[in-house]
C-alpha cells in the first residue's frame, strides 16, 4: 500500500510518501505570503490538486492533527485547506504528535531528535534539511502501521476505514 504522511505549518508542507518498493520520498510546498492568513489563502496553489498524478496509487493519508494552545487556530486552517485539496477517494486520517509517535514506535513524548533517529532507521535518507520532514515520514508509518494491524485483525485483508 502506498501511503502518505503531512506535517504542516503556516509556513511550509511537508509529504513524505512510502512506495509499496519500500522507497521513501519527500516533498515540501512552501506558502507563501505576508502572514499566516495570506500564506493559507494560497495552500492550493502550492499543493498538487486532488486528481493530480502526485496521489496516483495512494491508498491513505496521515496528516497531522494541530495540537497546543499557543498558535493552534492558524494551522487548523492550514490544516482544512489541505483537507480541501486531497482526492475524495482516499483514506485520511488525523494523528496528534503522541499518536503517531507511538504508531512509529517511540514515546509519545519523544523529543526531535529521537524523530529522526527513528526515521532514519525506517529507511528516510540523511540528507532531509528540516525536522518536518521526518515527522511527515513517521506520520506516513503509522498510518501503514495502523492499517496493516486493522488487516492482520480482520483476518481477511481488508482494509477498515
Amino acid at each position: 500500500m502506498n501511503v502518505a504522511g503531512i506535517d504542516l505549518s503556516s509556513f511550509a508542507i511537508d509529504v513524505v510518501r512510502i512506495h509499496d518498493t519500500g522507497t521513501v520520498d519527500w516533498h515540501r510546498f512552501p506558502l507563501e505570503g505576508q502572514d499566516a492568513w495570506e500564506r493559507t489563502r494560497n495552500v492550493p496553489y502550492a499543493i498538487p490538486s486532488p486528481t493530480d498524478e502526485f496521489w496516483d496509487e495512494t491508498t491513505a493519508i496521515g496528516i497531522e492533527q494541530p495540537a497546543g494552545h499557543h498558535g493552534v487556530i492558524p494551522l487548523v486552517r492550514v490544516q482544512g485547506a489541505i483537507l480541501a485539496r486531497l482526492p475524495k477517494d482516499v483514506l485520511v486520517q488525523p494523528y496528534m504528535p503522541a499518536r503517531w509517535r507511538v504508531l512509529a514506535g517511540l514515546p509519545g513524548h519523544a523529543l526531535k531528535a529521537d524523530v529522526r533517529m527513528r526515521s532514519l532507521m525506517l529507511g528516510a535518507p540523511e540528507d532531509w534539511k528540516v525536522q518536518d520532514a521526518y515527522d511527515a515520514h513517521l506520520i506516513a508509518y503509522a498510518i501503514r502501521a495502523e492499517l496493516e494491524r486493522q488487516n492482520a485483525d480482520q483476518g481477511d485483508g481488508a482494509c477498515a476505514a
